[in-house]
């Protein structure tokens, strides 16, 4: 089987059935060390639950492991798919820590981003001899108001982008229901700050 790694964006190993590495992507270069066998990149606490899944021959379900990077332990879902007629591993490890993590917590961001906005907590105080001008005033606070709903739609797309990336794993990993709640999580965002930009 022929594969063209330079388009897989994560990490990817094809393997022996003895786990011997035959070739792997260009994102496991940049995330690992070189390896002969996959097993030296998992961590000691994860490896019998790693051998265990992996003698399955079995990829419709993925497991959660800790694996060596240089820059110290990292968690890991891993999932694979077994090719019986060639004896072969294809091996996908999707790293929960950085992708995850961040989606969660830009999404966090922006709901908190929206809510201070909506309270006026993010609106900058004028001083006293400014505030007689309510003109001035509301003209001030609708350019502020305007920058922050600005950077609220540049963030919301950059995590519909890092969706686009993480979406085929999480599907495969049968988690697709999770991803159309957080797209229409991201949709409401924007569709909530191109409201508030209209009334201004």
């Amino acid at each position: 089987m022929m594969l063209d790694l330079s388009v897989i964006p994560v990490p990817f190993f094809q393997m022996d059935s003895s786990y011997f590495i035959l070739a792997r992507s260009e994102a496991s270069n940049k995330i690992f060390a070189s390896a002969d066998n996959f097993l030296e990149l998992i961590d000691k606490e994860s490896l019998d639950k790693t051998i265990a899944f992996l003698k399955e021959r079995q990829g419709t379900k993925s497991i959660e492991v800790n694996m060596k990077t240089p820059k110290g332990l990292a968690f890991f879902n891993i999932q694979y798919t077994y090719d019986s007629s060639n004896e072969l591993f294809y091996v996908l490890c999707h790293c929960i820590d950085h992708q995850y993590t961040n989606i969660s917590f830009e999404l966090n961001q922006l709901r908190d981003s929206l809510l201070h906005l909506q309270s006026g907590q993010d609106i900058k105080t004028m001083s006293t001899t400014m505030s007689r001008d309510e003109k001035s005033l509301n003209k001030i606070n609708n350019i502020e108001t305007r920058k922050k709903l600005d950077k609220i739609k540049r963030s919301t797309s950059t995590v519909i982008d890092l969706l686009g990336i993480t979406s085929p794993l999480i599907i495969e990993g049968g988690k697709g229901e999770y991803l159309e709640m957080v797209y229409d999580e991201l949709y409401e965002i924007k569709t909530i700050v191109d409201q508030m930009k209209k009334t201004l």
